[in-house]
């Protein structure tokens, strides 16, 4: 293992708006599913922005790397983790080049993305393993 962050109670949505306002929750959704480009920049902006804080501590990877992305929590409900976890492995992967610890995201450097649930109180759980 190179690198694991579990970040407590995740932001899960968004509320954007001055008098409508409107709820996003973070997942492909927002990519996919006819989102203005203004507000889906502004909600991937605010993400980055919180990640960023989360994962300063992240070292700099120069070799091949596993990433696995996990969501844990307690609440009754069912939720397509493909979907969930699809929104944080893009944007934590934007960030990390962003913040020059991962010069690409392409395959030359992530070459496994892995997703996992767990039973729990609400954490993302991210790790970076080396291949």
């Amino acid at each position: 293992m190179i690198y694991k962050k579990i970040i407590k109670n995740p932001l899960e949505k968004l509320t954007l708006g001055k008098i409508k306002k409107t709820t996003y929750y973070l997942t492909a959704n927002i990519f996919y599913s006819g989102v203005h480009f203004a507000v889906r920049k502004k909600i991937v902006d605010t993400v980055k922005l919180y990640l960023k804080s989360e994962l300063r501590d992240c070292p700099l990877i120069t070799k091949p790397i596993s990433i696995s992305i996990g969501y844990q929590t307690n609440k009754n409900t069912t939720f397509d983790l493909d979907n969930k976890s699809y929104f944080w492995s893009k944007v934590i992967c934007d960030v990390l080049q962003e913040m020059n610890k991962l010069p690409d995201d392409s395959v030359k450097f992530i070459q496994q993305i892995h997703y996992f649930y767990k039973r729990g109180d609400s954490e993302l759980i991210f790790q970076i393993n080396e291949l």
